[in-house]
C-alpha cells in the first residue's frame, strides 16, 4: 500500500524509540541504493512519512509506548516533535 499512493498507509519497522526506527529506514533505503546520498534518502523520508508510532508488548498486549511527529531532517539526523500520550 505505500508504493501505491494511497493516503493514510501504515508500515511496520522493528525498533525502540522513533529516531531509531527512521535510522533502520535510512539504512534499508541505502542498503538497495546505495549510490544515493543521505540527504536525499533522508528528504524522501520527510517527505513520505508523518509520524512513528512506537509499541511495545506487555502481558500479550500491545501499547502505545512513544510516538513522534517528524518535521524534518538536518545533516545529524531527523527533527521530532515528541506526542504525549494519555
Amino acid at each position: 500500500a505505500l508504493a501505491t499512493g494511497h493516503r493514510g498507509s501504515f508500515c511496520t519497522l522493528h525498533a525502540h524509540h522513533p529516531h531509531h526506527a527512521l535510522k533502520r529506514l535510512e539504512s534499508l533505503v541505502l542498503r538497495s541504493s546505495p549510490q544515493w546520498t543521505i540527504p536525499t534518502v533522508r528528504q524522501l523520508i520527510v517527505d513520505g512519512l508523518d509520524a512513528i508510532i512506537v509499541c511495545q508488548k506487555n502481558n500479550g498486549l500491545r501499547t502505545l509506548s512513544q510516538a513522534a511527529l517528524i518535521r524534518g531532517a538536518e545533516d545529524f539526523g531527523y527533527l521530532l516533535d515528541d506526542i504525549k500520550l494519555l
